[in-house]
Formats: C-alpha cells, sequence, structure tokens
C-alpha cells in the first residue's frame, strides 16, 4: 500500500529552453521538480546546481559554528580536527558532486 500523503513524482527530462508542463500521472500525487533522496537533491532537468549549493550552505552554517567554538575557547587543536570532520568532507562531496556534473556535460 502505497501513502499518498507522502509520494511525489519526479519526470526526469532534458535541459531545454523550452519548459513542458506536466501534469501528475496519478491523482492524489503531487508533481514536483525536485526531491531530496538520500541526502541527495536530484532535479528533474538533471543538473546538480540544487545539491551543491544546499551543501555550499552547510559549509557557511558550519563556519559559523566553528568560529562560535573558537569564541568560546575551543583549542586549536580539536577545532582543526571538527574542520576537517565538516568542512573538509562537505566541500569534497560537493565538489565531486559537481565535478560529476561537469563530465557528464562535456559527454553531450
Amino acid at each position: 500500500m502505497i501513502s499518498q500523503c507522502k509520494t511525489e513524482e519526479m519526470v526526469s527530462r532534458r535541459p531545454s529552453q523550452r519548459r513542458l508542463y506536466m501534469f501528475p500521472s496519478v491523482n492524489g500525487i503531487e508533481l514536483v521538480t525536485s526531491v531530496k533522496l538520500l541526502r541527495v537533491w536530484m532535479q528533474d532537468n538533471l543538473r546538480a546546481d540544487m545539491h551543491v549549493d544546499c551543501m555550499l550552505s552547510l559549509c557557511r552554517l558550519s563556519v559559523f559554528v566553528m568560529k562560535r567554538l573558537l569564541d568560546q575557547g575551543l583549542p586549536m587543536k580539536y577545532l582543526h580536527s571538527v574542520f576537517q570532520a565538516i568542512i573538509v568532507t562537505c566541500t569534497l562531496y560537493a565538489l565531486n558532486i559537481c565535478l560529476s556534473q561537469a563530465l557528464l556535460s562535456l559527454a553531450h
């Protein structure tokens, strides 16, 4: 049994200048242009810019938290560990998505 209040439908398409307006194929299920699946934002035009923007926003928030930790006297040794765990991991993850998108666009 599918819960219709938690179900969304997304139709992938090629990026183009013309925007096709589609209607949901099942009544009661919302047609969306983007969806978050397993912590990754997927868009109907197969681009990754929304996901990269989200990851960079998380990095900015993490830098703010690190500044607050530094202001409260956290030793640099521990601050470096927090930086490695949060900022570097987040940035490498976003970079990986960006590079994948660039390679896909070069293939076409």
